[in-house]
């Protein structure tokens, strides 16, 4: 029977006589529907909590800063770490703790900015004498599944803090390792492992509780789509925020939504099926607009490539509408979120080429990062 991390922890009775500080989220729950905080606050000497984008009970909107807060329950200080768009931690934060735990719901992909924070808290307890415990959780998107090109070490941001693919195919404790070993920040660094968890299945495979990981991922389904559609953020391009399926329909209001559909389904692309759809958001890009496009419908997720399906949409309106900017507001948001300077060879380059190119990048970094499976 699975068991997740902060049950395998629990149950074993593991003595922690330090001051200790929990990085979470209310993505933090086992599959009884109890939080990990409260948990751990009965067995442990909790001082502080870390909140990350989000936030500790994940209601900030995407971008919007995290202020520092109490817990009205417990009256514990909550401490952000995410600040104008990056990560952010003072010395006075450092030493209230002596060991810190970290447990959230990640999803695997490169851009999904809890694993920049994670990478941070390794860099801050580089060669200090603080302990740094991973309460390991499943891959989302499951952790055999490696998709997407390398991200290139000169497009380093929050939104890609190292040379991985869009999908690692790592969970959260083994990225923590790859981090810690890749950097040589010698972190003291601990792993609390889940039991019978299979990594070549995905979340829904299981009968678990579906704990939103952030408000805008509602569904595995959603979860599935990111991977991909959130390479449009960087464009004119909505992905349908500020609606009730965010990243499950993209549009615009100068796309031909009917035609539109019928051209991208006439690609064939395996697994997924697109119809015509109109929507409005109510805030974020297009606020109070109506955006015509494409509603997505996954029907084979074993055979679905959304990062590979969202470049074959990228190239098709680029190529059908001259009113389609992939760099909206000279952001460099889609080279973030692509990982290099995309625009070069997007323009030259047939999707074809360019999903061979992710395609070799992503089966190195999958035989690469084998050794650090602890599954």
């Amino acid at each position: 029977m699975f068991t997740y991390a902060i049950d395998e922890l629990i149950n074993s009775n593991k003595k922690i006589d330090t001051k200790v500080a929990l990085v979470s989220n209310s993505s933090a729950f086992n599959k009884n529907y109890e939080s990990t905080f409260s948990l751990l606050k009965e067995k442990y000497n909790i001082v502080a909590l870390f909140a990350p984008e989000h936030g500790f009970n994940s209601i900030q909107l995407a971008g919007e800063n995290v202020e520092h807060t109490i817990d009205k329950n417990s009256n514990i200080k909550i401490y952000s770490l995410y600040n104008n768009g990056k990560f952010s931690i003072s010395e006075e934060m450092l030493n209230i703790f002596d060991t810190i735990i970290f447990d959230i719901q990640d999803l695997g992909l490169r851009f999904y900015t809890y694993i920049s924070t994670l990478k941070y808290i390794i860099q801050s307890l580089s060669n200090t004498d603080k302990k740094l415990i991973i309460l390991d959780r499943p891959a989302i998107l499951n952790g055999t599944t490696v998709e997407g090109n390398i991200l290139d070490e000169k497009s380093q941001s929050f939104i890609g803090p190292k040379d991985l693919p869009i999908r690692y195919g790592l969970t959260i404790g083994e990225l923590a390792n790859y981090f810690n070993i890749e950097n040589n920040y010698n972190c003291d660094l601990e792993i609390i492992k889940m039991s019978n968890w299979d990594r070549t299945k995905d979340y829904d495979d299981y009968n678990l509780p579906w704990i939103k990981p952030s408000p805008a991922i509602p569904s595995f389904n959603t979860s599935l789509l990111y991977s991909g559609t959130c390479l449009f953020e960087g464009t004119n391009i909505s992905v349908a925020r500020g609606t009730y399926s965010p990243f499950e329909m993209i549009g615009s209001p100068f796309i031909d939504e009917i035609k539109f559909s019928k051209d991208i389904n006439n690609l064939k692309i395996p697994g997924i099926i697109t119809t015509p759809t109109i929507f409005k958001p109510m805030f974020n890009k297009y606020k109070e607009e109506i955006c015509k496009g494409l509603y997505f419908h996954i029907i084979d997720k074993r055979k679905f490539e959304p990062i590979y399906f969202s470049i074959a949409i990228l190239k098709y309106l680029r190529n059908n509408y001259k009113e389609f900017i992939l760099d909206d507001n000279n952001t460099h948001h889609t080279a973030k979120l692509l990982g290099y300077d995309f625009e070069e060879k997007f323009n030259n380059q047939s999707t074809t080429q360019l999903i061979d190119h992710f395609r070799e990048q992503s089966k190195k970094f999958k035989e690469y990062s084998k050794k650090y499976q602890l599954y």
